[in-house]
């Protein structure tokens, strides 16, 4: 899963599985230059008490330690300025990317939405760049097509006040594919990709019991995994929502430790 040597796979659990144990904070080896008290000593017992809690001293956090509570993946971004964040494998995994399109917008980057389409392509359909990437926009006439999550987002994203288009890749195989992202990176002048699955079958490699539906969002890996002059990345969101396709928790943690030993795991959040 690891799409290239600036790229990397960043897997969220999205039920906390893990508790991060702090340190004191009279441990020396966090008072020795990451927390700064205002110089008196404290002591645990006498802050304790009700009458004393006023004058307990105000810390404050330098900000390398900040950064170094970062995952890794957000550091990988480095100074990414325009991001294409798309979904890998069909149907609803742009969505699944919104918290990180948000999260990457306050950063100040510019990100555009694109996702691989389920929705058949209609001959009046707007299409500037290849025969097989269509523009979305709010105003789209939908030609009677009802299941459109493209145009959906493109009318929230309006309403809520955000740029409202969204690339639409058509289910195509990997050249086309390869093809429309080639020209929408040249379009965008995109420096980095990001790839989001809707769940972890991304991560099967092919030999597990039960695959889930992998067949998509290896096509998009291929793809990206081909473009030259940008980042790539791929984001998988959701632990545990494949099990509806008989997809299995220790085949997808026996995964995410391979990437781990081969150098492609950029953290977890939960």
């Amino acid at each position: 899963m690891h799409l290239n040597r600036e790229g990397g796979v960043l897997v969220t659990y999205e039920y906390a599985a893990f508790r991060l144990n702090f340190r004191s904070r009279h441990d020396p080896t966090l008072a020795a230059g990451r927390i700064r008290t205002s110089g008196r000593t404290p002591h645990a017992v006498e802050n304790s008490r009700p009458e004393n809690r006023r004058t307990r001293p105000v810390q404050t956090i330098e900000s390398g330690m900040i950064s170094s509570l970062q995952p890794p993946f957000f550091q990988a971004l480095g100074d990414s300025k325009r991001v294409l964040l798309a979904g890998m494998g069909g149907g609803f995994d742009v969505f699944c990317g919104l918290p990180l399109y948000f999260a990457l917008r306050e950063q100040g980057m510019e990100v555009t939405l694109a996702n691989l389409s389920f929705t058949s392509f209609h001959p009046l359909d707007p299409r500037p760049l290849t025969p097989s990437l269509l523009l979305v926009t709010p105003d789209l006439p939908p030609h009677g097509r009802t299941y459109f999550p493209e145009l959906h987002l493109a009318r929230w994203l309006d309403a809520v006040g955000e740029p409202a288009r969204v690339f639409a890749f058509e289910k195509t195989g990997v050249q086309p594919l390869l093809g429309s992202y080639r020209a929408l990176v040249q379009q965008l002048a995109a420096d980095t990709v990001i790839l989001v699955d809707g769940g972890t079958d991304a991560l099967m490699r092919g030999d597990e019991a039960d695959l889930g539906t992998p067949h998509e969002d290896a096509v998009s890996l291929t793809a990206v995994n081909e473009v030259d002059g940008v980042r790539s990345f791929m984001v998988s969101l959701g632990f545990g929502i494949d099990a509806f396709h008989g997809v299995s928790h220790w085949n997808v943690l026996e995964a995410t430790a391979e990437i781990a030993r081969a150098g492609g795991f950029l953290g977890l959040s939960v």
